[in-house]
């Protein structure tokens, strides 16, 4: 397992968390879903970029493929929830 400090993984990683973190905190003041839905996904998509900086994604490549459609569908999901609901009300 080789350490891969690349620039974008690295970059990636910290946005991921940073979102997971917006998410949850505007979720806690909600109770809305979106916000959750959104940071399950950057989570997802966060181990994602966490297993390439530690130099495993090609070893994991057909799990994180799958941990990459759910955060899609995730996102996905959500966005249908927010259409569907009348933009949010």
């Amino acid at each position: 397992m080789a350490l891969s400090p690349e620039l974008i993984p690295v970059t990636n990683l910290l946005f991921s968390a940073l979102i997971v973190i917006v998410g949850l905190w505007a979720w806690n003041r909600t109770k809305k879903e979106a916000p959750l839905l959104i940071a399950a996904a950057f989570l997802l998509f966060g181990i994602s970029h966490l297993a390439t900086i530690l130099g495993v994604a090609e070893a994991l490549e057909i799990p994180l493929l799958v941990v990459r459609i759910i955060g899609y569908v995730l996102i996905i999901g959500m966005l249908c929830l927010y259409y569907v609901r009348g933009a949010g009300e």
